[in-house]
Parts: structure tokens; sequence; C-alpha cells
């Protein structure tokens, strides 16, 4: 029987497939029924203590078999599953656990204490592994460190009814605008997610799934929900593997996994330190990116490294999770740009123009998107929620995503960057995206971020970090950036970095580095 909601995907990943890998973890390794009995365990803890369908419960503890059985755990318990940054400052957990209520907490003593969160009074459970004696609090707090699935059931607990419009998850993201706000999927747009991507990418329990990021980003619904739908193996990533590349691809490499979804950043990373040529990389067969723009010189030489591969990029906001795919062909070509493809499943496309009046073919304009993974709402915004949605008769309301596409005479859609990343420079408009997708063409720079020059009103710097081993000056850059942007978008200022600061989900920080680049500095 097909699931329902989000709560019987792992149910139905143990009847799928009884025996064989499910969870991969750091230390030891689970079949699908033996997770399936630890989360049945887990969600009868959560509710014989209080958790009601509806309450908002955190996770908070670095990645592991752990942290899966606790988001779905909390579906089962038919509460709302809040996902936290394990390195996250005090103020920013602060923030999500004010703002989204969360009463309960699945997690890690050190993280937990860590993040200072149970200052917040608002917090009466915590469940997690660990010293619990450190923990300093009002709240009960159960250690689960002996968590034994044979024990049998601690009592008659009955399971909540929970149906497919019943919230099913909480993500926070600061968005362009670095204001955070809550992103809350139903328990169907979360597996119309699900389904969606695993028709679109031919998955099936013979699949091995690099778990790449953290709960606390949306691309995490890759392998929390894909995942178990395909019954397909979960190889577990720790926040160590994903900061040296070389020891991601080791493990990687010798757990056979099959399938990549990382955000382009990450996939430089690998590419630059992780010794890609010393791994046998014979079972993987797709490598999907997304979160930027993936500059063409490191996406080809990564093709090169990875030859049987195939590399898919995949476009989505947090709001609608992944709406577009497009599978490459080839390797691009110095200067070509990587279409984000066709809508995913039923997922329709609409561009329109200032006025919101649709535009024709091969004209830019702002993405609309109508899906059945669309999110129910912000979290306590409703204007928020109105200010970004259309009412729609013959489907699901559209999404205005702020994003700037074309869509051609295929249908295929085009990215042109953020509308709020636009700035006039000498009364021209110029997007700074496509200004840093051509720099980064440069044989000798490796990531590049542009933003108005704080030293000389009306131009743009760059921060650049370049390849091992090489220079390049100013000049230089000017003149080769001559050849393929207009005057006003050639940077009058580089600052060379050895590497860029990144946001929690792993994406470069465009919003300090531009801030940087704007001060005006002490001298002028």
């Amino acid at each position: 029987m097909a699931p329902r909601t989000l709560a019987d995907l792992v149910v139905h990943a143990a009847h799928t497939r009884p025996t064989g890998e499910g969870i991969i973890g750091l230390v030891q390794r689970f079949s699908w029924p033996e997770v399936e009995r630890r989360i049945r365990k887990l969600a009868q803890l959560l509710i014989a203590n209080g958790v009601a369908r509806g309450d908002r419960v955190g996770v908070m503890r670095p990645k592991g078999h752990e942290s899966f059985e606790a988001v779905h755990a909390i579906l089962r318990a038919g509460a709302i599953m809040v996902p936290f940054d394990p390195m996250a400052p005090a103020e920013a957990v602060a923030a999500v656990l004010d703002d989204s209520g969360v009463s309960a907490i699945i997690g890690h003593a050190p993280t937990i204490k860590r993040s200072n969160a149970l200052r917040s009074e608002v917090v009466e459970l915590v469940m997690c592994t660990g010293n619990t004696e450190t923990l300093n609090t009002d709240a009960v707090v159960i250690g689960i460190d002996d968590l034994d699935p044979a024990a049998g059931d601690d009592g008659f607990v009955e399971f909540p009814a929970v149906e497919p419009d019943d919230p099913a998850y909480l993500i926070y993201t600061s968005g362009s605008t670095g204001t955070p706000k809550g992103i809350l999927h139903t328990h169907a747009s979360g597996l119309a997610y699900a389904e969606a991507t695993v028709r679109e990418h031919s998955m099936t329990a013979e699949d091995r799934v690099a778990a790449m990021t953290g709960l606390h980003f949306d691309m995490s619904t890759f392998e929390l929900y894909a995942a178990p739908l395909a019954a397909a193996a979960i190889v577990q990533m720790s926040e160590p593997h994903l900061r040296f590349p070389a020891s991601f691809t080791e493990r990687a490499a010798h757990e056979r996994t099959t399938m990549w979804y990382a955000v382009t950043f990450l996939l430089q990373q690998i590419l630059e330190r992780g010794a890609l040529d010393q791994r046998n990389w014979s079972s993987l067969r797709m490598v999907m990116f997304a979160g930027e723009v993936f500059p063409s010189a490191a996406l080809r030489t990564l093709m090169s490294a990875l030859p049987r591969a195939e590399f898919v990029n995949v476009y989505g906001p947090a709001e609608v999770n992944a709406s577009n795919t497009y599978t490459l062909t080839g390797p691009p070509v110095d200067g070509e740009m990587v279409p984000i493809g066709p809508g995913l499943a039923d997922a329709e496309m609409r561009v329109v123009d200032d006025l919101e009046n649709p535009v024709p073919p091969g004209t830019k304009g702002i993405l609309w998107i109508s899906a059945r993974t669309r999110m129910r709402e912000y979290w306590n915004r409703p204007d928020l929620t109105e200010e970004t949605r259309r009412p729609r008769q013959d489907g699901p309301d559209w999404y205005i995503t702020g994003d700037v596409v074309h869509v051609d005479e295929e249908g295929i859609v085009w990215f042109h960057g953020r509308s709020d990343h636009q700035v006039k420079l000498r009364g021209i408009r110029v997007e700074l995206e496509g200004v840093e997708s051509t720099l980064t063409n440069h044989p000798q720079v490796l990531h590049a971020v542009a933003g108005p020059w704080g030293g000389e009103p009306g131009t743009l710097a760059v921060t650049a970090v370049l390849s091992p081993g090489t220079e390049l000056d100013l000049r230089s850059l000017q003149r080769w950036a001559a050849k393929k942007l207009p005057s006003v978008a050639i940077p009058a200022h580089m600052t060379v970095a050895h590497s860029l600061p990144q946001t929690a989900s792993g994406k470069i920080d465009r919003k300090t580095i531009r801030a940087e680049l704007a001060r005006i500095p002490e001298e002028t």
C-alpha cells in the first residue's frame, strides 16, 4: 500500500525492503525494519510524555542515524518537526525557538547545552543522548542513549491518525533578505516532492544515497523522504565529512554511494580538495546540484572527474521544494548557461512582467510556480504568505519566487538571478549573479562575489578565490572581462581571498561579502 503521509514512509520502506541495509550510520548499520522499530519506540516516548498532534518538536543534534529517527518519530507522533542547525549561534537558536513555539526537543546533550536552547521557557520536554546531568533546566529530561526497540511498548500508546493536509515540518530560512522566516509544509506537499523525485530520478531500493545536507536545510528532504519512499539505503555523513572533502569522498566511495545531492559550493570544494582521482566511482550514477549557479568551467571539470555519473541541475525555493530539473547532455562550454529545466511532475510555470502580465517566450520576467509541492504558509506571517501567493482556480495557488527567468520555445526555464540581486549602476541595470557566473569562467577564478563598491559609487567590486598557485591582478581580469561583460559590469576593484564565508546551508554568504564590498574605505 502506497504511503498517504510522511509518517508512513519508513513503514513502507520496511515492508518494501525487509532485508539488507536501510541506514548506514557512522558507527552502526540498520535494516529498514530495525529503523522502523526504533522510530516507533521514540514516537511512543514522545506521546507518553505529552507531545500531542500539532505540537512543534525540535531536532537539535549532529547528523547521524539518530537525527533521521528523530525526524520520523516526530512525524509519526503527529507533531510538527522543526530542524535546528547544530552549529548555529545561541541568538539564532533563540529566534527560531521563540517564533516556532517549540515545546519539546529531541537532541544531543552537548549540542543543546552549547546552543543555550533551554533558556526558553516554552520547552517542557527534552529527550536526548549524552550526559543529561549537564543540562540545567526545569523541563522534563529523558535520556535515550539506551533506547531498546526490542524491549516492547511502554504501556499502550495510541498513535494519532495523521492526515495528508496536516502540517508536517517547519523549516527556517534566511532567504535572500537575511530575515529568518518559517516555511510550513504539510505531509501532502512533502510526499508530493518525494514521489516526483523518485519517479524523475528512477530511484530504487538498490540506490545508496549520500546524506550531504543538514536537516535545517530544505535539500535534506531528499534523504529524509525520497530515499525511504524508494527504500534506498542512506549513507550518513557527519559534519566533519562535509567540512573535509577528502574525508567525504573516502566514505562515499567506500560505501558505494550511487546518488549525491548537494549545493554547488560543496561540490566545488570536493572537486578542489576531495582527491577524486584516488577513489573508485564505479557505483556513482547521479550527481544533483542546487542552490547556486554552477560555474561552467568547474562543472565541466567535475563531470570529467566523474565520467560515469549523470549530472542534474535542480531548482526550487524551499517554499515549493524542488520544482524543476534539467539533466545535462554534456559538459558546458565556457560562458554557457545551464537551464533549470522544465517543471518537475505536475509543476507549472508562469513568467510575468512588473504588472504581473505573462510575457512571451524568450522574455525575462519573474517566475511564478504552481505545484502540489507548495508550502501551506509562512509561519506567523500571514502578510508574507499573501504577498507571495496568487490564487488559481484550476490548480494549486501560484507562488511568486522573486527569481528572474525566461522560458524558451520548448518550455525550458533559464535562470538569470534574483530580482533583489539586481543593482543599477550609472542608470544601467546589472544582474550580480550574471557577473559572478561570467567571472568564474576565468581559468584562474574558482569563486567570485560581486557587488557595488563603496570606494567609487557607480562601480562594481569583486572578491575572488583563485586556483591554487596562481596569481591574477585587477588589470588582467578587467581586460578578460571586457570581452564578455558590458563596461558598467567590469569590476573596478578586486580583493583576493583564500576562502569565502558560508551560510548555515553551505552556500556562499554573499550578503556578508557584498556588505563588506559596499563599505566606504576609511581613507576615502
